[in-house]
């Protein structure tokens, strides 16, 4: 927890320091352990991207399905959401079942897991929105836009 937080500060207050005027922060573990430390530490607006992700989803739909690289990120995720007082919007979780290092390896496989378990939460569990919960899903190694057709094709 300390080395997060310290890697968040200096990273933080490098970019502060270059004039940026809003920072997102992309990782849900920085999210989770240092959010509020940057919040007080800097004099300038910080969102958790699961905190926007979550709340964007709020103004489209009233269900969401949220996908995670591996499932042994699902109690950290809950944490946000939870804190988030989002529960209640959750339709389910689902995972594209490789953990961060092995995505790249097995792309391929990792696309196919996500779009079979985007589809699963819309069919079975009723999900209107789908938030990936890591970048190195989707838009990474994921075009939206692809997703989205792949999507209507059900």
């Amino acid at each position: 927890v300390r080395t997060v937080m310290r890697y968040s500060r200096a990273c933080a207050n490098a970019l502060v320091s270059r004039g940026i005027k809003l920072l997102v922060v992309a990782c849900n573990t920085v999210s989770a352990v240092a959010l509020d430390m940057l919040r007080v530490e800097l004099d300038i607006p910080v969102l958790g991207a699961m905190e926007t992700a979550l709340h964007l989803a709020a103004l489209v739909g009233d269900r969401f399905g949220l996908i995670a690289y591996h499932e042994n990120q699902y109690g950290n995720l809950q944490g946000l959401v939870r804190r988030y007082g989002m529960e209640h919007k959750v339709a389910g979780w689902a995972s594209s079942c490789f953990d961060l290092p092995d995505i790249v390896a097995n792309r391929d496989a990792m696309v196919e897991n996500f779009v079979a378990a985007a589809k699963r939460l819309v069919a079975e569990r009723q999900a209107d929105v789908i938030i990936p919960t890591g970048i190195s899903q989707c838009p990474v190694h994921i075009d939206p836009r692809w997703l989205s057709a792949e999507m209507r094709r059900s």
